[in-house]
């Protein structure tokens, strides 16, 4: 992450990282896209403060995250811990506080092997939940604006907003997932008085995003970075809203700190931009070409309400997307 990024988080934390002085953290899915952003954050902090505490990092490959990143695996506040959450699991240590983000985001896997996505998210939640039963934990499940449905109406997703998912279509095998996972954390919340938030996350931008998956922004990054034509399959109506992952990290944090027990938050930018404006946008900062292919595909909106998320966690602003995008590029470029 830039320099500048890290000094902004951890500025925007100043009431929250006191309370992680000499605790102990555990993330699943800590070497993805969320767990690597919070995992530099963590590291920053513990530098740069007097609050010392540590972060167990639940991987199902850890040797391979050592490989593309040993500042993080070895830094010495960090321990990772080689486990498939699929299965049950017992932890060693007890935590003051755990961060559920462990689940694929794969396109493929949730249009063609959707059983693996169902038991990625269900299973993983149970077994995650089972292993942190503590009524002085604080849990934080990552869930995801999906479970909204498909948003007909086009207007801003709301918390308390749901649109019809159809169980019988094969690509929403994650959205109806991450809707058992937050049932399953409402039910372990009150039986075990589980102190339990839950952040429904939309769509990001930054350091360590894919530039080679389905994530259309990555993909015109990635054109931008090598200078080459953005080419746009569909007829770009679809609208889309980008968190940028500084942001991102603040506002997870700030749930899992200050958030109210089961109550769902929004954690995405309400900044709407159609695909073809966005694509215009990261091909002006590069002076490149825009291609329109107009293949036929249904549109679709895809963006948070956050008005309850910012009043409640005190958050008056955020990165601006031109800034994000030109952030995120800049972070590839100095790499």
């Amino acid at each position: 992450m830039l320099k500048e990024d890290l000094d902004y988080i951890f500025t925007k934390l100043d009431n929250e990282i006191n309370l992680f002085s000499e605790k102990k953290i555990l993330i699943t899915g800590g070497t993805g896209f969320f767990g690597i952003n919070l995992l530099n954050a963590f590291r920053y902090i513990i530098e740069n403060s007097n609050y010392n505490f540590s972060v167990d990092v639940i991987s199902r490959n850890p040797q391979e995250f050592k490989i593309s990143n040993p500042e993080l695996y070895y830094f010495k506040n960090f321990q990772f811990i080689k486990q498939n959450i699929n299965e049950p699991f017992n932890l060693e240590s007890k935590y003051d506080f755990a961060i559920h983000a462990a689940t694929s985001a794969s396109k493929t896997i949730n249009e063609n092997a959707s059983d693996i996505m169902a038991q990625t998210i269900i299973n993983g939640t149970i077994n995650t939940l089972n292993a942190c039963k503590n009524d002085k934990l604080k849990f934080l499940y990552i869930s995801s604006g999906a479970v909204y449905g498909e948003n007909s109406d086009k207007k801003k997703s709301k918390e308390n907003n749901f649109n019809a998912i159809d169980p019988i279509r094969g690509d929403y095998a994650y959205h109806i997932g991450k809707l058992l996972g937050e049932n399953l954390c409402y039910s372990y919340g009150k039986k075990l008085n589980m102190d339990i938030k839950i952040a429904r996350c939309f769509a990001f931008v930054g350091p360590y995003l894919p530039l080679d998956k389905h994530f259309a922004i990555g993909n015109f990054i990635n054109c931008a970075l090598n200078n080459s034509p953005i080419t746009i399959k569909s007829k770009g109506k679809s609208t889309r809203s980008f968190l940028y992952s500084s942001d991102l990290v603040v506002w997870l944090i700030k749930i899992l700190c200050s958030g109210k027990t089961l109550k769902p938050y929004n954690v995405g930018s309400p900044e709407e931009i159609t695909i073809a404006k966005l694509a215009s946008k990261i091909g002006d900062l590069k002076s490149l070409p825009i291609k329109i292919q107009g293949n036929s595909e249904k549109d679709s909106f895809y963006v948070p309400n956050t008005d309850m998320t910012m009043s409640d966690l005190s958050i008056e602003s955020f990165i601006p997307l031109t800034s994000a995008i030109q952030k995120t590029i800049e972070w590839h470029e100095s790499k």
